[in-house]
């Protein structure tokens, strides 16, 4: 029995906003279908199925479980009730959809269909809400089929099957049959059809004979698409020779073949992957996502090879025997210029790289600030200018091996870095004074010196202007340049040419310090020289001796050494005619007859281009008594500004009014006399 299909657009509840359609219709719907299940004869009970969908106004579907009651009418509205009401408790829905098994006995299904040629209408409650009737259309003899378990039967899981038919009751199948085939095929056929259950038996009922040969199936009985997967078995064994080989491009798709031997070693493992201990050789082109990977043989490493247009010869790539780990170096995205070559960073980026050789240098000249790129690699730098700052690019960016030259020809030339990387171990700028040369180089890492020529500092240099002891920013860098352009650096507090032998004005100004005449008295024409000199300081005493004619003069300052021990101002080897003090027992050879500040200069001092300090020069306090009459009043520095003793007591050029022969010598700010002939102490030379 199958219910009419019926469609309905009426809203029946307007609390629910819910609606009944057949199961067939899209929206909001609610669909049914019925079927007759008819139990063995030995049952009393007759059983339908009755299953739709209920849905709201919203299309969501209604959830269970809910109480359903069913009712049978005569009409499709008003109308009797006829037949039983059905009601089934906590009915659970899924997805809106609900099945109903709907037990009846003979008379309650008569009295509802009667013989099958009247309409009966069946009228859903479900969950409190009443849903339209639904039209059943009955088939009569559905209702009334023999079901006696030899002819007819059900299946355990309710289907209804044939069980016997005998072939001589179905008229004109022997003659169909007979046209087909031979008459003992119907005599066979005759006794019981379910033979055919047999394939082999069904087979040979028919005269086909059986599969047991190749030869039993011809192509002309496979039609096409009758072959499917699953109508080969995995284990059978179709021999090589059986197969035709495929030679038609195309004909085998890219993930078909994903696993086996192509041929001798090369395979394709379950991923797609090709594996092969041999050689590949590809004519065509090879196209892919993944990797190519060249195997080693374990005892040696393979070539990725380039045939040359006949295939004679070739070029190729390999691996080292041994790597310490992976290395992938990555092209770079274009081409270079000619003569370029590629380099790398160091971390697998290559570049193209311009690079010097061949006993050629590439010459660049900066006289204003340059950062360095890639390209710049070998260049040689000429750099000009009071102060021209190079900036390093980062070592990773450029990779090992990337070097370049810097000359400062003029001023200075400043090499300082980019981000964290050092420069010869340290993080300050590289400062290149003038004529100096260097060479810097990386190794990926960090930035070191080849080779230099000349000095080279650490820091910024600033400009000192017109006093270099005078700018506070100056003597903090402890590099600066002067108006004129000069380079200078401190060394003791000592403003010197940063790479020469010159030595700035005592002063701070913008002119290099003149050495003095072997005498003392007078200044040459030669500059002080830092190393004869090897200066250890500089001070500025209330009164210095300039000369004879300005002996005590203000506002002056001088340089003094770094200092001799042990000296005898009367030893013979250490003085010459020309800048004796004179016959150290007598006042004749000093200035005069009588004693003065000022006696003369010392062999020691004078090779400098110095002189022997005078006593109210140094830090000594003013001692009182024995001093020198001109001039008759010098101020004393009294420990504060004056030139400092060197170990023990030091000598000084003053003599002693109480008694020519002896010297003045002073440590700290005290002051003694001695006899110059006998005894040894420490020097001090001072240049003003």
């Amino acid at each position: 029995m199958r219910a009419k299909k019926t469609q309905t657009t009426k809203k029946v509840n307007q609390n629910h906003n819910s609606k009944l359609y057949p199961i067939s219709c899209l929206g909001f719907l609610l669909g049914f279908n019925m079927a007759l299940v008819l139990n063995p004869p030995q049952a009393l009970a007759l059983e339908i199925g009755y299953s739709g969908r209920l849905q709201e106004e919203s299309g969501k579907s209604i959830e269970g479980p809910l109480d359903f009651t069913v009712k049978f009418y005569n009409d499709l509205s008003g109308g009797d009730t006829v037949g039983p009401v059905l009601n089934l408790s906590n009915t659970e829905l899924r997805d809106g959809v609900f099945q109903l098994s709907l037990n009846f006995d003979n008379g309650q299904l008569s009295s509802i269909f009667g013989d099958g040629s009247k309409s009966a209408f069946v009228e859903v409650t479900a969950g409190g809400k009443v849903y339209p009737r639904q039209r059943l259309i009955a088939v009569p003899l559905a209702l009334r089929v023999p079901v006696d378990t030899n002819t007819l039967n059900y299946t355990n899981d309710g289907k209804l099957t044939v069980e016997y038919v005998d072939i001589s009751k179905i008229t004109g199948i022997t003659a169909a049959l007979a046209a087909k085939a031979d008459a003992s095929v119907v005599t066979k056929m005759t006794n019981n059809l379910s033979d055919l259950s047999d394939k082999s038996v069904a087979r040979n009922h028919l005269g086909l004979g059986t599969l047991a040969t190749a030869s039993s199936v011809t192509s002309s009985m496979i039609a096409n698409n009758t072959i499917v997967d699953s109508n080969i078995s995995s284990s059978a064994a179709i021999a090589d020779t059986k197969l035709a080989a495929i030679t038609t491009a195309g004909k085998v798709s890219g993930s078909a073949i994903t696993s086996g031997t192509i041929g001798g070693t090369t395979a394709i493992n379950s991923s797609g992957a090709i594996t092969t201990s041999g050689a590949v050789t590809v004519a065509g082109t090879i196209t892919g996502t993944g990797n190519v990977v060249v195997n080693g043989t374990g005892t040696a490493t393979t070539a990725l090879r380039f045939n040359d247009i006949d295939n004679t010869n070739y070029v190729g790539f390999k691996a080292p025997d041994t790597l310490a780990g992976d290395r992938i170096w990555t092209l770079p995205s274009a081409d270079g210029s000619s003569g370029q070559a590629l380099t790398t960073n160091g971390t697998g980026a290559l570049a193209w790289s311009t690079l010097g050789g061949g006993g050629s240098l590439t010459l660049s000249s900066k006289s204003s600030d340059y950062t360095v790129v890639t390209g710049d690699v070998g260049k040689y730098f000429m750099v000009k200018g009071e102060l021209t700052t190079l900036t390093l690019p980062t070592a990773a960016s450029v990779g090992s091996g990337f070097s370049i030259t810097v000359k400062s020809n003029g001023g200075w030339a400043v090499v300082t870095r980019s981000g964290s990387d050092m420069i010869e171990g340290a993080a300050t700028a590289l400062a290149l004074p003038t004529q100096s040369v260097a060479q810097l180089v990386t190794d990926g890492t960090a930035w070191y010196l080849v080779y230099s020529l000349g000095t080279y500092y650490r820091g910024t240099p600033v400009s000192c202007g017109a006093d270099c002891y005078a700018n506070g920013s100056a003597m903090s860098a402890g590099l600066a340049y002067t108006a004129t352009g000069k380079t200078v650096a401190l060394s003791n507090g000592v403003w010197v040419q940063a790479n020469g032998t010159n030595v700035l004005r005592v002063d701070g100004s913008d002119n290099w310090h003149l050495a003095l005449n072997g005498d003392g008295r007078t200044f040459s024409a030669s500059n002080l020289n830092k190393t004869t000199a090897n200066l250890g300081g500089r001070v500025c005493p209330v009164n210095v001796y300039v000369d004879d004619g300005d002996r005590a003069a203000i506002g002056r300052c001088v340089y003094y050494d770094s200092g001799t021990p042990s000296t005898i101002l009367g030893a013979v080897t250490e003085q010459t005619s020309a800048f004796q003090i004179g016959p150290w027992n007598t006042a004749a050879g000093g200035n005069g007859t009588s004693a003065s500040w000022y006696e003369g200069n010392f062999k020691i001092c004078a090779d400098k281009g110095m002189r022997l300090p005078l006593l109210y020069e140094t830090t000594a306090s003013d001692p009182g008594v024995n001093k020198p009459a001109d001039p008759a009043s010098p101020s004393w520095s009294n420990g504060t500004t004056g030139v400092p003793s060197y170990g023990n007591a030091t000598w000084t050029s003053s003599a002693s009014s109480d008694d020519p022969n002896y010297y003045w010598i002073w440590i700290g700010t005290s002051t003694s006399v001695t006899w110059s002939s006998f005894l040894s102490y420490s020097l001090r030379c001072v240049v003003p």
